[in-house]
């Protein structure tokens, strides 16, 4: 970051925290020679984030606001994941995922894919799932309540319409959402992205999803991918699973307690997760 716009941003912090100010308080409070405070506040004044007042202090203006506007709930949580996300792809070197509703979508927010070394098929944040034939997608619309639940499986019926798919009947679906309200995750065999031709054979990807609750309510989904041919449900059900429901539930315990971002706290890196 340059010089100058670090010093507009602390100008920024100062006046949110104090106030009021003018340009010798400014200066004192940052540590600034007064005529680099006084072109920073210049620069903010221009660009209309700062206004003088009668008395020759200077206030925030309500578009600081909109630099807030783009920061919702769903940046909040990716955050507060992304640590515990980046740490058990390390740990275990499958990829990672993230998703969070959308409207009527469910969205990937976060991805290790990047920095995951076993992987077949790379997913990118911004994606939208398909819910019936996604594990994240079947956890999150089994666990949500029942009208966003009829109106995300509408939608996903609607998308078939442009792109149709092979899927589960809904005898199968109903059930797979009654195991998956019974036993808060659901293993997938293979994902819904089609395999393809590798030296010979087909490499396919299995998924194990788990849902991140707080307060009765799913804030969304965590998935990792791994290789069907080189792990067994048997491990992944009891060393798999255990290890990303403590990661739902350190992000939804850090979610409660988060720092203001910025904060030193908001830097400490997590503790290692439980084997």
């Amino acid at each position: 970051m340059s010089r100058a716009i670090d010093q507009a941003f602390r100008v920024l912090e100062s006046l949110n925290q104090y106030e009021a100010l003018c340009v010798s308080e400014i200066a004192r409070v940052l540590a600034l020679p007064r005529s680099t405070a006084g072109r920073a506040i210049r620069s903010l004044v221009t660009a209309g984030y700062v206004t003088r007042r009668d008395d020759m202090r200077y206030v925030l203006t309500s578009r600081v606001l909109g630099l807030a506007s783009g920061y919702g709930h769903a940046n909040r949580v990716v955050d507060v994941a992304r640590p515990f996300l980046d740490q058990l792809c390390r740990e275990t070197g499958w990829p990672v995922t993230l998703a969070m509703p959308a409207g009527l979508a469910l969205r990937v927010y976060y991805t290790t894919d990047a920095a995951a070394p076993r992987k077949i098929f790379t997913s990118a944040a911004g994606q939208d799932l398909p819910i019936r034939d996604s594990a994240s997608g079947m956890v999150y619309v089994a666990l949500c309540d029942a009208e966003t639940q009829r109106l995300m499986l509408g939608a996903d019926e609607l998308a078939d319409v442009v792109a149709p798919r092979l899927r589960r009947s809904d005898a199968e679906l109903q059930a797979d959402l009654a195991a998956i309200e019974r036993d808060g995750y659901y293993f997938q065999d293979h994902s819904f992205v089609a395999s393809r031709e590798f030296d010979g054979f087909q490499e396919k990807e299995c998924v194990l999803a788990v849902p991140i609750q707080s307060d009765g309510r799913v804030v969304g989904v965590l998935s990792t991918r791994m290789l069907t041919r080189a792990v067994r449900r048997a491990w992944v059900e009891s060393v798999q699973l255990p290890r990303l429901r403590e990661a739902a539930r350190r992000i939804n315990a850090a979610l409660t307690v988060a720092p203001a971002a910025g904060s030193p706290q908001a830097a400490v890196p997590p503790p290692a997760l439980r084997a």
